[in-house]
């Protein structure tokens, strides 16, 4: 006759059970740590390293054809860098679109004022984004 098996290795607590359940625990929690340090570096949420950003300053409706973007950037001096200005219609549709290359600068903002070239008459012109190039 075969011994039965005891209360806590039938119902999975035996030394055995905990130990996975441990190392589970442990795998888990350095597969987190992971994906969060993974995407730190990508996403660069606290701005760390050299970076460009961008403020609207305003525009002006020169014509039916052309719009002026005023704005401002903030770039770590040294490095080159690239702006994307659009114009808009009264339905917020996209008639002009415009990148704008810069060099390096030793200064850290500078006021930057551009013709964007549109389809049809506008109604706004913004900065939408900055990056370094």
């Amino acid at each position: 006759m075969s011994e039965s098996p005891s209360l806590n290795d039938r119902y999975g607590n035996s030394a055995q059970s905990k130990r996975a359940r441990r190392v589970t625990a442990w795998v888990g929690a350095s597969v987190t740590v992971v994906a969060l340090a993974a995407w730190m570096i990508w996403a660069n949420p606290l701005e760390i390293g050299p970076s460009a950003t961008a403020r609207d300053i305003g525009h002006t409706i020169v014509d039916g054809s052309t719009v002026t973007v005023d704005f401002e950037v903030t770039v770590t001096p040294g490095h080159s860098f690239a702006c994307a200005v659009e114009a808009l219609n009264t339905v917020f549709a996209i008639v002009g679109w415009r990148v704008i290359a810069f060099d390096a600068s030793s200064e850290l903002s500078q006021t930057v004022s551009t013709l964007v070239k549109t389809t049809e008459p506008a109604t706004t012109g913004f900065v939408t984004n900055c990056w370094l190039t």
